[in-house]
């Protein structure tokens, strides 16, 4: 049955809205069972609705052309589907997905391949095209679309392997004009001349490529400037339309979007800017999880937080935010990811006080850090990286609002396991338990949360135990709710003694020092300031260049003019806060950005809750696969077996049995009854 949010938003519709499916002709299975899934879940919404729902399922034949224009125009197009015929696997391309109109608007989703989460997609979907048409409807001025590109680009780019960048003007005229038919015609297109290129190109941070001297072509060695710059207001957002991969052996390859690339980018580029879904900020400070991706970086060694971009973006608007320039009255909640360098005063009275105006935090902060890299003769003498102890600052913060991270990390022997081969130095084969990857069983995971309660299974990476004070939730009435944790058979190494080799790690010989271990933990309520009773921090001088970002001299003379608020906040207003002792639960290690698994849908739910969304984070749940059967001791499974083999037969032929003599008693009665006559 539908969802309660998803009832309501169904109930609440303030314009007309049609949905329309397009699904090929003659399906196989799966898909027809996912077609007519669709047709029951779109019947039930029509029967909570307002008079505004609408729907209707369109057949596609390609064979015939039937509706095939018609799916194209809404922009539905074929998805290749494995199909088995005589015997043999076949590739076939078949529509199946749908349009969903809104006023104006126009929301897609152009594959439905699964029942997966339909109701989730279909419910959020339509929740953010009510969003954007009341955002479009109120806007005052339009929307500015403009392309810069340089001259020496347009006039080489098709020596550079980008074919068409000359017509990219037009194209991309064609494309706003399409948008703008879904847009309330709040678009406005221009193509701005290379006057103007070298002012767009540092202040919009275009994309630039750089080419040699090229004698055999006449060309000689220069750069140029590319860039789809959206503004409306003070913001604006830019796309890069040029996709450059560096293909070893091969070298650097130049692609051009084309035009459903271009199309989907600057839908998704207009949702952000127009604040149609919720603002999300991420802290950028003190070395945490970067989230785009470069040559280098952390994101190199699988660390980054990329995927985590990339999942949050259909339903927040993700603000990076640097506390040089200050944490932005009305943020609803920031996230803290894996900070590795200790935060200034300052710094830390930013978030202090964020808090204490009700903006929520996400902590996901490490217990450990590796020591700096060895030199090649320690290399020698050491052959793994060492660890210490890690302070950032935030752990006195933490401990003022009743939370400890300790100094550790968690093993557990109920853990994930790899697969070994030969290929891993194994001779046998087999599986090689990954203590430091705890798997949480269904057991321990906290249900009372509604965000919580379809969660079943999930795997923590490297996380410390979270503990709460409970003097300081008591004292201030705080409400903390342990969210999961370890199992029974789980121990704790120190940060001195960590190593992260599988091959080298076994439980611990004394019994008694496994136990259960909390991981995790929701506290809400009003909240203490850590600075109350002392003095204002002031900010350094030199604090814009522990960033990490070269600012300009104009934006070094505004930072310098921040200064600290006149007065502390010493109590919040109601405010939450979410600790897990792992950073890399963020990480691309961990999380899908499709957001199919149980760890993104925690991660998201999580987020949901703290950003007053609990509704979204139950339908999100709402579709988990696994359901896990109770675990039971090994006398009581023996026990389930025997009566299972033994047990049925019996109680079969005892019913039997009661079923004989009850016919033979009944057969003398009558025997008796017409013997007397």
């Amino acid at each position: 049955s539908l969802s309660k949010v998803s009832r309501e938003t169904v109930r609440s519709l303030p314009e007309p809205m049609t949905i329309n499916v397009f699904f090929s002709k003659d399906l196989p299975s799966p898909y027809i069972t996912t077609e007519k899934y669709l047709r029951d879940l779109l019947k039930e919404y029509s029967i909570y609705s307002n008079q505004n729902f609408n729907y209707k399922f369109h057949t596609v034949d390609p064979s015939s052309g039937k509706n095939v224009q018609k799916a194209r125009s809404h922009g539905i197009n074929p998805v290749q589907v494995q199909v088995i015929q005589e015997d043999e696997l076949k590739y076939k391309n078949a529509y199946m997905g749908l349009s969903i109109i809104h006023g104006d608007a126009v929301e897609k989703i152009p594959a439905i391949e699964s029942k997966k989460r339909l109701e989730y997609k279909l419910t959020s979907s339509m929740q953010n095209l009510k969003n954007k048409v009341s955002a479009l409807l109120n806007l005052k001025d339009k929307v500015r679309i403009r392309l810069y590109l340089s001259r020496e680009l347009q006039d080489i780019g098709s020596e550079l392997g980008l074919e068409g960048i000359g017509g990219l003007p037009s194209q991309l005229k064609q494309v706003v004009s399409d948008l703008n038919s879904e847009n309330y015609q709040k678009l406005d297109f221009q193509h701005v001349e290379s006057g103007k290129m070298q002012t767009a190109k540092n202040k919009y941070q275009l994309q630039e490529l750089r080419w040699p001297d090229i004698p055999e072509k006449n060309i000689q060695s220069g750069s140029g400037a590319i860039g789809i710059v959206l503004k409306h207001g003070d913001k604006s957002k830019t796309i890069s339309p040029v996709n450059v991969k560096r293909v070893p052996l091969v070298g650097t390859q130049y692609n051009l979007m084309d035009k459903m690339q271009l199309r989907k980018d600057i839908n998704s580029q207009l949702k952000t800017l127009l604040g149609i879904n919720e603002n999300l900020g991420y802290l950028t400070n003190a070395g945490t999880l970067n989230i785009s991706p470069r040559r280098g970086s952390r994101q190199q060694r699988g660390q980054g937080a990329s995927a985590f971009n990339q999942l949050v973006q259909d339903s927040y608007n993700l603000s990076k935010i640097d506390l040089q320039q200050g944490i932005p009255e009305g943020l609803n909640t920031l996230v803290i990811a894996g900070p590795q360098e200790e935060f200034t005063d300052y710094e830390l009275f930013q978030i202090d006080q964020a808090l204490m105006r009700g903006t929520n935090l996400a902590v996901f902060l490490d217990s450990y850090k590796q020591k700096s890299s060895p030199s090649p003769n320690q290399m020698r003498r050491q052959r793994r990286p060492r660890y210490t102890t890690l302070s950032t600052g935030l752990e006195k913060l933490l401990a003022k609002y009743g939370v400890d991270i300790e100094d550790s990390i968690v093993m557990d022997e109920n853990c994930y396991e790899q697969d070994l081969s030969r290929s891993t130095g194994s001779n046998r084969g087999g599986k090689q338990p990954v203590y430091f990857a705890p798997l949480i069983k269904n057991k321990n995971i906290n249900h009372q949360p509604r965000f919580m309660k379809n969660l079943t299974r999930l795997v923590s990476l490297k996380n410390a135990p979270v503990q709460t004070k409970n003097s300081s939730i008591q004292e201030n009435s705080l409400r903390a709710e342990k969210l999961f944790s370890s199992s029974q058979k789980s121990w704790t190494k120190r940060s001195s003694n960590l190593q992260f080799n599988p091959a080298f790690m076994n439980p611990p010989r004394d019994p008694s020092k496994q136990h259960s271990r909390p991981l995790a933990y929701y506290v809400s309520g009003e909240f203490p300031s850590y600075f109350q009773g002392k003095s204002i921090p002031e900010q350094e001088k030199n604090a814009t260049a522990k960033s990490g970002d070269q600012s300009s001299g104009k934006e070094g003379e505004i930072q310098s003019k921040i200064k600290a608020p006149d007065s502390i906040i010493p109590r919040s207003k109601q405010a939450k806060l979410f600790v897990i002792g792992s950073s890399q639960m963020l990480s691309d290690q961990v999380i899908d950005p499709k957001g199919n698994s149980p760890n993104s849908i925690f991660v998201m739910n999580v987020l949901d809750a703290l950003n007053n969304r609990a509704d979204m984070a139950e339908l999100r749940a709402k579709t988990q696969e696994f359901s896990p059967l109770p675990e039971l001791s090994p006398a009581t499974r023996t026990s389930v077996k025997l009566f299972n083999i033994l047990g049925l037969p019996i109680l079969v032929f005892i019913f039997g049995l009661v079923v004989w003599l009850s016919r033979n008693r009944r057969k003398k009665a009558i025997q008796r009854k017409f013997s007397r006559g």
